[in-house]
C-alpha cells in the first residue's frame, strides 16, 4: 500500500526516553515556525493526494492527539476514503475525540501503553486511566496495545484483562542511530526495502521526510503543498535513498536502521 503518516505536531510533552525528541525540535525550528499541523494545511495535502494513496497514518514524531484537530482530521482522511491507522499514546485525547472517531473503520488503533518499569513519561492518573476504559467501552475498531518490555503497568493491565485487548511487546531500538543506546548498526551488503518505504512522514508546515525514524530530519523529499504525492519518490533524494540499496557507500538512514535488515 501506498500512504502517508501525519506527524500533527513537532514537540511532544510525554518526552518519553526512547524518543529523541531535542533532536527532531532541534532541526524542525531551523525550517519553520509552524509547529502544530492547522487542519486546513491538512485538507488541502490530504484533497491534492487522495486519489495516489491507499491510507493516511497518524503517527509520525509526536503524539498525534497533541493536535486539537486530530479527530477532525481522521475523520475528513476517512470521508475521502482512505484507510486510517492511529498510532497513539492517549496523551491529550479526550473524550470528545472518542465519541467523534468510534465509528471509524480503523485498520489498526494501536495504544502504546507504560510498563512497570516504564521509560514512557505519562502520568498514570484517573483521567489517562478514564480515556483507556472510555476506548474499550466504545469498541473501537482493530484496537490493540504495545508495550516496550514484558510487564504492563498494573493499574493498566487490568483494564487488558477486563477487555481481553491484544497486547504486543516490542524491543527496544536506536531510531536508525538518532538514540544514542550504545548500539550502532550498519546494514553491509544489499539493503532491502521496508515496511516503512514509500509511506514518508508529512510535518506540519508540509515538508516531507522520508520515514517515521528520520528524526534528524536527514532526508527531505519536498513539500506537499507545491508538489504532487509522486514527485517525491523521483526528487534527487529520494533517487539516491534507491540506490543506496545496492551501494554501501552511499550515506542512507536506511543502513542505520532497526527495519532495514538482508
Amino acid at each position: 500500500m501506498k500512504g502517508i503518516e501525519i506527524s500533527t505536531v513537532i514537540g511532544c510533552q510525554n518526552r518519553c526516553e526512547y524518543c529523541p525528541q531535542d533532536l527532531i525540535i532541534k532541526k524542525y525550528k531551523k525550517r519553520s515556525k509552524e509547529r502544530v499541523m492547522k487542519f486546513e494545511v491538512f485538507k488541502k495535502i490530504i484533497d491534492k493526494i487522495y486519489k495516489n494513496i491507499d491510507f493516511v497514518s497518524f503517527s509520525g514524531f509526536a503524539e498525534p492527539f497533541l493536535n486539537k484537530n486530530c479527530s477532525e482530521m481522521i475523520l475528513y482522511a476517512h470521508k475521502k476514503g482512505l484507510r486510517i491507522f492511529v498510532f497513539t499514546t492517549c496523551v491529550g485525547m479526550s473524550h470528545k475525540d472518542i465519541e467523534e472517531i468510534k465509528g471509524i473503520p480503523f485498520d489498526l488503533f494501536w495504544i502504546h501503553v507504560p510498563g512497570k518499569k516504564s521509560k514512557m513519561n505519562i502520568k498514570i492518573n484517573k483521567q489517562y486511566l478514564n480515556i483507556l476504559r472510555k476506548l474499550f467501552e466504545s469498541k473501537v475498531k482493530n484496537l490493540r496495545y504495545i508495550c516496550l518490555g514484558k510487564e504492563v503497568n498494573e493499574d493498566v493491565f487490568k483494564l487488558i484483562k477486563e477487555f481481553d485487548v491484544s497486547l504486543k511487546e516490542m524491543e527496544m531500538h536506536d531510531r536508525a542511530g538518532n538514540l544514542n543506546m550504545g548500539i550502532r548498526r550498519i546494514v553491509k551488503g544489499k539493503n532491502k526495502k521496508c515496511m516503512h518505504w514509500k509511506k514518508p512522514v508529512v510535518l506540519p508546515n508540509g515538508d516531507v521526510f522520508l520515514c517515521c525514524q528520520d528524526y534528524g530530519l536527514k532526508h527531505y523529499l519536498g513539500n506537499l503543498l507545491k508538489i504532487g504525492y509522486e514527485n517525491l519518490f523521483e526528487s534527487k533524494e529520494f533517487k539516491k535513498i534507491e540506490r543506496s540499496i545496492y551501494e554501501e557507500d552511499i550515506d542512507c538512514l536506511c543502513r542505520r536502521c532497526y527495519f532495514g535488515k538482508k
